[in-house]
């Protein structure tokens, strides 16, 4: 067990170099994993604390195209992990213990999603006729309770989300006795798309207590966000937490072939980004509710979203980024909405600019849900409208129609 000298970053075994501090990997494909003698009547955890820092590395895999949603593509097992590319993560295991899981991919019972499932090693499993699994996350030691209530020598953790997390299994003989086996799982995102016929391919670690803190845990909470007020986006739109290490990681990535000044061409590649890396979903759906705004911590966990929720972390990333930001709401869409000195002058047989004039500074709607690339300003013919048009469009249940500074 050792700390990097440089960055501080908590890494077990031999044979590793940080990847924080320059992008690298464990030296490992296996499950390493420890274990020890228990009494069964004593039975307890111990959680090992590790510094995990937020951190982006560029790497490639392979050469095929990328990012693709809920079940588009198969689990890729490689020298440094599984890429599970539907989910936009990588799954890898802390080095430092003996081999006694491993871990597999099935098709979510659930929906069209992968789950991951750990399994025991059938060398050990044999010697016991009783499970007891559990899974908590380590850095916020929060108990996670989608597993597989099964008593098997494997469990099944559906919809997986980022985070460092120790998954143990109490295993019980045929005589009483126990013995406890354990491993720790890094689900770092995974992102690869295409900007400009360029590929970017990078990792990013988030702090599960990010997506903990806002996501809504009680029937109340979930009736509340169908109720939001579009003047009031106050949790909607942020900069911090998850959003800002997803943007920082976002720059690193595309200042390496256009430079550190952002402009418009950075603009067009956050919503080229948002565009190829979440796929559409509805509320009732995913939440089981027809209206649910999702904040952007809950987007970037869940790899999902409706308009709203994919317009609202894309504001966040152009928020993040620097530039002045709006949302627009129109009938059943909802955009982003960027300011800058121009944008798209042309059109399309299926598209045509929407912008408003605010404050002096004209806002560019931002189409999030695309199924491929729309440029700022651009969105489907439905919706674009002229500005007194737009202004004239009246009021519904959550506000007036238009654009909102945010």
């Amino acid at each position: 067990m050792s700390y990097c000298p440089r960055c501080g970053r908590y890494f077990e075994g031999e044979g590793v170099f940080c990847r924080d501090c320059n992008g690298g990997f464990p030296e490992t494909t296996s499950v390493n994993n420890g274990r020890k003698r228990v009494k069964a009547s004593t039975v307890a955890l111990t959680v090992i604390f590790i510094a995990v820092i937020g951190f982006s590395a560029s790497i490639v895999f392979d050469d095929e195209p990328l990012s693709g949603h809920a079940g588009s593509y198969a689990p890729e097992f490689t020298d440094e992990g599984v890429i599970v590319r539907g989910e936009n993560a990588f799954f890898s295991f802390l080095d430092g213990y003996d081999d006694c899981m491993t871990m597999s991919f099935p098709e979510s019972e659930r929906s069209n999603m992968y789950s991951l499932r750990m399994t025991l090693d059938p060398d050990i499993a044999k010697r016991y006729t009783m499970f007891k699994w559990s899974l908590t996350e380590v850095m916020s030691e929060t108990k996670i309770a989608n597993l597989d209530p099964k008593a098997e020598p494997f469990v099944t953790w559906y919809d997986p989300l980022y985070g460092l997390y120790m998954f143990d299994v109490v295993c019980t003989d045929g005589k009483g006795a126990s013995d406890i086996y354990f491993g720790v799982v890094d689900v770092s995102a995974y992102y690869d798309f295409f900007f400009d016929n360029d590929r970017y391919t990078f990792l990013v670690d988030y702090s599960y207590s990010d997506y903990a803190k806002d996501t809504a845990s009680t029937d109340k909470d979930i009736l509340s966000r169908g109720n939001v007020r579009w003047d009031d986006l106050s949790g909607f739109v942020t900069t911090e937490g998850a959003v800002a290490d997803l943007e920082s990681a976002l720059f690193g990535s595309f200042s390496k072939l256009w430079g550190t000044n952002p402009g418009k061409t950075y603009a067009e590649f956050l919503l080229c980004f948002v565009q190829s890396c979440y796929g559409y979903y509805s509320d009732l759906g995913q939440y089981g509710t027809r209206e649910y705004y999702a904040r952007p911590a809950e987007t970037i966990f869940n790899n999902l979203g409706d308009s709203e929720d994919t317009a609202f972390l894309c504001t966040s990333l152009f928020k993040a980024a620097g530039f002045d930001t709006a949302v627009a709401f129109y009938g059943n869409e909802t955009f982003a909405a960027v300011a800058l000195p121009y944008a798209e002058k042309d059109y399309d047989d299926d598209h045509c600019i929407l912008c408003r004039k605010v404050d002096g500074k004209y806002y560019y709607a931002c189409t999030t849900t695309a199924d491929g690339y729309v440029p700022v300003g651009m969105v489907d013919y439905p919706w674009g409208i002229s500005y007194d048009d737009y202004e004239n469009m009246g009021s519904v249940g959550h506000g007036a129609y238009g654009f909102y500074r945010v």
